[in-house]
Parts: structure tokens; sequence; C-alpha cells
């Protein structure tokens, strides 16, 4: 089933709505494995293969909470880092701390202490997270936190919940694995500089296109430029600086629906 959220309300508020959902409206079991992942990730077959194991290393471990964590391969000021213990089991690793998004000076001294990538992946008992909304005095009944859903205060899972946890473990992941976030990560995915009608120059150098639009989008003369246009807008940005587009049009972070919607009526 999907799930709908009335607004944003961050992460915690978003697992919190649904894992009322399976209890009250699936029945799930309190004990059951819920697995909390983000969809813009990129991986192949053997990381998903990780994702199936983790009931069994939240046994085997006695943990809480379960996450999965990539190899640093540099530093990157992209992403949240684990922390894991020295020593441990083959499989997994108990968690020292988290780092949430350094430097490129702090990233280093995170990789020099093998530190991992933090892949926003979480497993835990579905009575976990309803004994994380009883603490808060928080309701555990689906149609009781709809009700409320766009009172309460934007929360995050990491910050509220995993950063918190004194018993959580993380399974090392060595393959590849790409966070699409940003517009840099999705373009490198792509097979085709040009995604849509367009074209780029000869002249133009490491730059992309993704246009959903019907109308042609022509670079001429650039060097590292994406370009992203769709029915809510048009985005030209050096590489690297994509990000900057949350200070630039604040709406973008602030829950409002889309301009465009596609609908499944009409014509």
């Amino acid at each position: 089933p999907v799930i709908h959220e009335p607004c944003r309300r961050g992460t915690f508020n978003a697992i919190a709505l649904a894992s009322s959902y399976l209890r009250e409206r699936m029945q799930v079991a309190d004990d059951a494995i819920i697995c909390v992942m983000p969809v813009d990730l990129f991986a192949l077959d053997d990381f998903y293969e990780i994702i199936k194991r983790l009931p069994a290393v939240l046994a085997q471990s006695g943990a809480e909470l379960a996450l999965i964590g990539a190899a640093s391969l540099h530093p990157s000021e992209q992403y949240g880092y684990i922390v894991p213990k020295p020593g441990g089991d083959a499989e997994y690793r108990s968690i020292a701390r988290f780092a949430e998004k350094p430097d490129k000076r702090q990233a280093r001294r995170l990789i020099a202490q093998q530190a991992l990538w933090n892949c926003g992946i979480f497993a835990f008992k579905l009575e976990f997270m309803l004994t994380m909304l009883e603490r808060r005095k928080l309701p555990v009944r689906y149609n009781e936190i709809m009700a409320m859903f766009e009172m309460l205060p934007d929360a995050s899972f990491d910050r509220e919940v995993v950063e918190r946890s004194s018993n959580a473990v993380v399974v090392p992941f060595g393959g590849p694995w790409h966070d699409l976030g940003s517009w840099e990560t999705l373009t490198q995915q792509l097979a085709e500089p040009v995604n849509g009608a367009g074209s780029l120059s000869a002249e133009t150098d490491d730059s992309c296109i993704v246009n959903e639009l019907p109308v042609p989008v022509h670079v001429i003369g650039g060097q590292g430029i994406i370009v992203a246009a769709s029915p809510d807008g048009i985005l030209v940005t050096r590489k690297g600086l994509s990000s900057e587009i949350k200070k630039a049009v604040p709406d973008s972070e602030s829950g409002q629906a889309g301009r465009y919607d596609e609908k499944h009526w009409g014509s």
C-alpha cells in the first residue's frame, strides 16, 4: 500500500505514520522486522541481498537497530558517516558514533577511523518504533496520528532515534553505492548526456541535459553545466552547485506541492 503523508514533517513522523498503519490496518505483529530505505539510491543486486540479511543481523546481535554502511571511497561532504567500534563480528559492527555531513578535513579523519557512509537504511522491530512514540507521548493509532500530523514538529529519524541509540549495529558494504539525492550524482548514472529534447554542441564539455518538456533545450559552449527542465521549473547550474537551489527557492524544501501533477483522471 501507499501511505500518503498530508504534508512534510520529516522522516521520523513519516516512519511513525507507516508503522501505525502496518500494525493497525495490516495487523502486522509487534515483533515483525521493518526496513526503511530511501528511494533515491543506486546499487547493484548484492546490496539488496544485504538488506535481506538485516533481520538475521538483528537477531544475532541483539541490537535494536541495524544499518548498512558503504565503504567511504573519498572524503565526501554529501554523506553522513558511521564510525564503528573496533573489532566485532565479521558481518556487522557495533556503532560508536555518527557524524553528519562533515567538511573534507573532518571527512578525511573519519575515513582514517574506518568510518562508513550512512546509506540511510534502518531495520528494527515494529515494537521498537511504537515504543518511541509512547516515550514521546504520541499516539500509536493510525487515525490519531493522521489527524494531528500537520501539527507535529518536523523531526528527523536520524537525529531523533538513530543518533541517540546505544544499541545499534552496522553491516559494512564494499560494493558500488550512490545516493542520487543531487543532480550531480544522478547525472553520473545516466547513460547519455542528453535526456529528452535538446542537444549539446561540440564546444560543450562535461555537461548534461535532463528535459521533461516538449520544448528542446540546446547548450552551446558550456563546461560542467547541468540543465534540468520540467513543468515545475528550469534549473541551470554548474556541477557542484545544484544544492544551492534550496537557498534560491525555499519552497523546494517547504513541503508545498509542485506546480504540476500527473493524475490518473482527465485527459
